[in-house]
């Protein structure tokens, strides 16, 4: 039973961290030199890829 609890909490760890990275990520790419839209775009381009996820191409 211990195990399976360690289990869990060691993968809802590595999932938190995850989104941490993801979302760290995501704030500051649009500064990057080589990004090719506004910083301002930002939020419209989360919520396009919120809204239709890995559909885009």
């Amino acid at each position: 039973m211990r195990k399976g609890i360690s289990v869990i909490r060691t993968d809802a760890i590595k999932r938190s961290q995850s989104v941490t990275r993801g979302k760290v990520t995501g704030f500051l790419i649009p500064f990057f030199p080589d990004f090719p839209y506004t910083p301002g775009m930002q939020g419209f381009l989360d919520r396009l890829f919120n809204r239709y996820g890995n559909k885009i191409t």
